[in-house]
């Protein structure tokens, strides 16, 4: 981390967790008229843009945390797969046995994206392709 003392930080806590603005759990900051979240602007001035096709992970699992060490740059999908190794996997909710239209989440009629582990209804897929 920097030396540069700034608002919102205080170093009380193993993370480094940003005390300003918050959205979902990140924190935010506002530099030059721009909306960032706090731990990809910290990362950015220390180590430069972040890759296209590439995101920052916290290998903490705290999302307010700022700390460089705690940051590495992953794939999405290696990002949900720290997720889903740690028990945090929420947003995919591979809970559910059915979509929200009530149709089954099985083998015939789940489509699964081959980037990533995002599923959709094969049927609510095809209705969607057809009004658009």
């Amino acid at each position: 981390m920097t030396d540069v003392w700034y608002p919102g930080y205080t170093p009380d806590t193993p993370c480094e967790e940003w005390q300003g603005a918050r959205r979902n759990g990140y924190g935010r900051i506002n530099r030059r008229c721009r909306n960032y979240l706090a731990h990809r602007w910290f990362w950015e001035q220390e180590h430069g843009p972040v890759p296209d096709g590439f995101e920052l992970m916290h290998t903490c699992d705290n999302r307010p945390c700022i700390r460089l060490d705690h940051l590495r740059v992953a794939t999405r999908a290696e990002n949900q797969e720290d997720a889903r190794a740690k028990g945090r996997w929420s947003n995919g909710r591979l809970d559910r046995t059915h979509c929200p239209r009530g149709h089954p989440y099985d083998e015939q009629n789940t489509y699964r994206n081959p980037n990533s582990n995002w599923r959709m209804c094969r049927r609510c897929r095809h209705d969607w392709r057809v009004t658009h």
